[in-house]
Order: C-alpha cells, then structure tokens, then sequence
C-alpha cells in the first residue's frame, strides 16, 4: 500500500493547475472590467459548472478505502488532495476537527460535486447545511457558533 500512496501523491502533485502567465496591470481601458464581468455572467447563468473528477482527471476509485488507511495515510492523502483543489482554486469547508476517516471520505466525494472555476475567483465546496437540529458534522457542528 506505501508504494500506491506514495505514487498516487505524485500523481495527485502532477495534476497542479500550472501558474498562469502573469497579467499586463490594469490601466484603465476597459478590457479588464468586461473580463470580470463576463466571468460573473458566467458564474451566475450556472450552466458552466464542470465536475470535479473530470478537471482533476480523477475517479473515486483511485482513492484506497480509508478504513484500509492507517492515520499517516489518511493525513497524507487528505493534505495531497487539498493542495492539489487549491492549486485550482478550490477549497472545502471541512471542520478541522472531524476524525480523518470522515474528512477523507467527504473529499474524495467531492469528485463527484459541479462548481464554476473561474481564472480570478476561488470556489468553496460546503457541505454543512447550517441547520444545527439536520448538520452532518454533529459533535464538531459549527452552526450555533
């Protein structure tokens, strides 16, 4: 199992977004401001949405179950998959103090999950509902806070 988490991580650091090329700085001629405003037309008509696992070329599959994972494993690859939907402007809201089988089953699920990515823009995938009496997070709920 070492050897496929150590080149699944590998993997995972290859699928990067690459930087982008830096920008000429915005002077005022209005090329920039329509750029930002067709990327909020785009956002907000929800018909450019793009699975996850089809962005990061991923599939559940790849992901060992967590309970053949030991906690070194599961931290590995809960940190690897973070950074790898960071480098492409993802984030998901997940308490830090839910147990690593349960944060680690909630992001491979997010493969599944459609979100606008857009070049400026950074995405948050939540999965709490914030309804104390119906949260998935239950002894770690953030809703009353």
């Amino acid at each position: 199992m070492e050897q496929y988490i150590t080149q699944f991580i590998a993997d995972m650091r290859a699928k990067h977004k690459p930087d982008p090329e830096p920008k000429t700085p915005y002077f005022g001629d209005g090329n920039d401001q329509n750029d930002v405003f067709g990327d909020i037309e785009r956002y907000l008509s929800g018909g450019n949405e793009q699975r996850i696992g089809n962005v990061l070329q991923l599939i559940p599959e790849q992901f060992p179950p967590a309970n053949q994972l030991s906690p070194l494993h599961l931290t590995q690859l809960i940190r690897a998959y973070n950074d790898l939907l960071f480098s492409w402007n993802i984030c998901a809201d997940i308490p830090d103090k839910l147990s690593l089988p349960i944060t680690y089953s909630l992001l491979v699920s997010t493969l599944n999950r459609e979100v606008y990515l857009s070049e400026d823009g950074f995405v948050t995938i939540e999965f709490c509902t914030y309804n104390s009496h119906n949260c998935p997070f239950v002894e770690v709920c953030r809703c009353d806070a």
